[in-house]
């Protein structure tokens, strides 16, 4: 039923440190994760976004702290090096007598479109609120590059301006080496 639902379950086993993984969560997390049939709990905490493992280790400790289900959402980094948005629920299904858990269930959901299209919504109602604003020309050509590097995916990029004569200027950039901008800061016409 949980495969139908498009939905990856896992199991830990506290005492051994086994975290088994359902076939479909496996396919999100290249398959090559973890390396042998089972990984461990520190494999798999050291495969979140950084940025967010600060909230994922508060909400482990609070876990083992309480009774309470656990729930967050956070980025997984794949060996390729992309992230992945997984929304994640586990319950002690079993505890030992001082109440430490022993065995959890748990679902993963990928949320990484969702997340996407949130992160273009918001990008592009910033971009339409500057626009509301009338920017001179360099304002705008520094909103426009701050909205594309904003995206997840990018960490450096330029932006180029087309002249009467059918070259190209770069008029702003970030995150480039300074050979590249030598050789392409002006961009001739009819360059391939």
């Amino acid at each position: 039923l949980l495969e139908a639902l498009d939905t990856g379950y896992w199991e830990y086993d506290h005492l051994r440190d086994r975290m088994y993984y359902s076939p479909r969560l496996r396919a999100w997390l290249g398959n090559d994760f973890p390396a042998g049939e089972y990984a461990t709990l520190a494999e798999w905490t050291a495969r979140i976004h950084a940025d967010d493992r600060p909230a994922a280790d508060a909400a482990i400790q609070a876990f083992y702290a309480s009774d309470a289900p656990y729930h967050l959402e956070y980025r997984f980094i794949r060996s390729d090096g992309n992230s992945i948005w997984l929304d994640v629920r586990g319950v002690a299904v079993e505890r030992d007598a001082n109440g430490r858990p022993l065995r959890t269930l748990g679902t993963k959901v990928d949320t990484t479109q969702r997340r996407q299209q949130e992160e273009l919504l918001l990008l592009q109602q910033r971009f339409n609120q500057i626009l509301l604003d009338n920017p001179d020309h360099a304002s705008l050509v520094e909103a426009m590059l701050d909205t594309v590097l904003a995206l997840s995916e990018l960490d450096g990029g330029g932006l180029y301006e087309l002249s009467p004569d059918g070259s190209y200027s770069l008029v702003a950039s970030r995150g480039i080496s300074t050979e590249f901008l030598a050789q392409a800061c002006e961009i001739e016409p009819g360059s391939p």
